[in-house]
């Protein structure tokens, strides 16, 4: 081929190898080749060590991996946070008020929904990184929102916020992985509680195309010249609270796998809308 190439071109693409040194090791080399007089045919020949440019892609492709395993780490901190903060408080309640056993109890049993809710996390993690799509089933989005309220509530209510929830009567059901969607709801409500949002609304309502999740708050908005990077990953205006831009990112990743839409409303100083819609289970037969 690089005498064909020489021929017609009179320069032949430099072409890569391997020589055996004679201490052992496989030197890489890249050769090359270029017609300097057409007539006599005489050529110039290179041959170049690559062994410092196969280091240095190696040491690349080594930060590469490393750099993916850190935002890895990242993001299943991000979401596992919410969850061991519920375990935190709930311990907390349950020693402050160990001498009610009902508000003991609750306490307990907070701490129990966090802890499985952590395995989930960490198993659906496990399957992302294994390409395992993750498992769905018909569910009530309702019940969902219900069960991320329980998860959120108290983390809500210690800075100050308030949850409210409208939720619609005879909501159609939608085909959900719903670990998956309680992590899109506690990331977003937990957004708007960082944010200093007093009040946060969370409305369920049937749509023309499906089922439609917004939550609403009336906190300090999204400034317009950061909106266009809201889902963008690891992009955040919180970097020095800890934050690191992943949760709206994967609240849109989340809302995407499962065939759904995600799009905001928001002005400076009179708060932020979110709105998710989700496709309807398909009919039975």
């Amino acid at each position: 081929f690089a005498i064909e190439q020489l021929r017609w071109t009179g320069v032949a693409t430099p072409w890569e190898k391997e020589y055996l040194h004679k201490d052992g090791r496989r030197v890489p080399v890249l050769l090359g080749v270029s017609l300097l007089d057409e007539p006599t045919g005489n050529c110039i020949c290179f041959v170049l060590d690559q062994t410092e440019r196969r280091g240095s892609e190696l040491a690349l492709r080594r930060s590469e991996r490393l750099a993916s395993m850190g935002r890895l780490a990242a993001g299943i901190g991000h979401e596992i946070n919410n969850p061991i903060g519920g375990i935190l408080m709930a311990a907390q309640f349950a020693s402050k008020f160990q001498e009610d056993p009902a508000l003991v109890k609750k306490a307990l049993d907070d701490i129990v929904r966090n802890a499985e809710r952590c395995g989930r996390i960490v198993k659906n993690v496990l399957k992302f990184a294994q390409d395992v799509p993750s498992e769905r089933a018909r569910a009530d989005l309702n019940q969902v929102v219900l069960e991320a309220r329980d998860l959120i509530q108290q983390y809500a209510e210690k800075r100050g916020a308030r949850i409210e929830l409208e939720l619609a009567a005879e909501l159609p059901p939608v085909v959900i992985n719903p670990t998956e969607l309680e992590q899109v709801i506690i990331n977003l409500v937990g957004n708007a509680v960082q944010a200093g949002a007093p009040n946060i609304v969370v409305r369920t309502e049937a749509a023309a195309k499906g089922v439609c999740l917004v939550i609403r708050d009336d906190g300090p908005g999204i400034p317009r010249e950061e909106a266009a990077l809201l889902f963008d990953p690891f992009y955040t205006t919180r970097q020095e609270q800890g934050g690191m831009g992943l949760g709206l990112s994967i609240v849109h990743g989340i809302v995407k796998d499962h065939d759904g839409e995600i799009d905001f409303e928001s002005e400076p100083g009179k708060g932020t809308t979110m709105t998710i819609s989700l496709p309807p289970a398909p009919a039975d037969d």
